[in-house]
C-alpha cells in the first residue's frame, strides 16, 4: 500500500493511501477516515467528501499525480509527499541519462567495429551524465533543473529524429511514444515544483 500527506489547516495530516494504480484509495485526516474511492475513472473526474470540519474536499488525479483541494485551495504536500510526487520526473531524467552514458561509452569503444566512423560517443556520454545531474536536481526541488531537462531533450529529440530522417531513416512509431512518455514523465514534477517554490 502506498500513501501521500497534505498539511491540513487544523495541523491535521490529511493521508491518502491506495493499492496498485490507485484503486481503492482512502483519505484520512488524522485517525478518522473521511472518504474512499473504488475505481481510478473516479479520480480522474474528481471526488468530493465533506470534512468533519464542514469543509468540501476534492480528490482527483492530474499531471502532476495526486492532488486534493479544500474549498477550491490545493493543499501543500508534506516533504515525503514532494519527494513521491517528484519521483516520475526524476526517474525520467535518470532513465535518459543512464541510456545516454551506455549508448557513448558504446560509441567510444566500439567506434570502429560496430558504429563506423561516427564521432557523437563523447557527446552522448557527456549528455548522459548531464542528464543524471539534472535528476539530481529535479530530485532535491530545483526548479530549473526540470526546465534544463525538459528543455535538453526536446532538443536532443529534434536533432536526433532530424539527422535520423536526413539520413533516410524512418521515425518508428515506438521510438515516438517512447518519447512522448518520457517527456509526459518529466511534466509530471511541474506543478509539485511549482507547489514546492510557492511553499518557500
Amino acid at each position: 500500500m502506498a500513501e501521500i500527506q497534505f498539511h491540513y489547516p487544523s495541523n491535521d495530516l490529511l493521508t491518502v493511501s491506495w493499492h496498485g494504480w490507485f484503486s481503492d484509495v482512502r483519505a484520512r485526516l488524522g485517525e478518522t477516515e473521511i472518504g474512499k474511492v473504488y475505481a481510478f475513472e473516479e479520480l480522474l473526474k474528481g471526488t468530493t467528501f465533506k470534512c468533519p470540519d464542514g469543509s468540501s474536499l476534492v480528490l482527483k488525479y492530474g499531471l502532476g499525480g495526486l492532488f486534493v483541494e479544500r474549498d477550491g485551495q490545493p493543499l501543500p504536500r508534506t516533504e515525503a509527499g514532494h519527494a513521491r510526487a517528484l519521483r516520475p520526473a526524476s526517474w525520467a531524467l535518470y532513465f535518459v541519462g543512464a541510456q545516454s552514458v551506455f549508448v557513448g561509452l558504446l560509441m567510444i569503444f566500439f567506434r570502429g567495429a560496430v558504429f563506423g566512423s561516427t564521432t557523437y560517443g563523447p557527446l552522448i556520454f557527456i549528455m548522459g551524465l548531464l542528464y543524471i545531474g539534472l535528476g539530481v536536481g529535479v530530485q532535491r526541488g530545483k526548479v530549473m533543473a526540470l526546465y534544463a531537462g525538459i528543455g535538453l531533450y526536446l532538443l536532443e529529440a529534434v536533432v536526433s529524429i532530424g539527422l535520423g530522417i536526413a539520413g533516410g531513416q524512418f521515425l518508428s512509431l515506438g521510438t515516438l511514444g517512447l518519447r512522448v512518455l518520457i517527456l509526459g514523465l518529466m511534466a509530471t514534477g511541474l506543478e509539485p515544483l511549482g507547489a514546492l517554490k510557492e511553499d518557500e
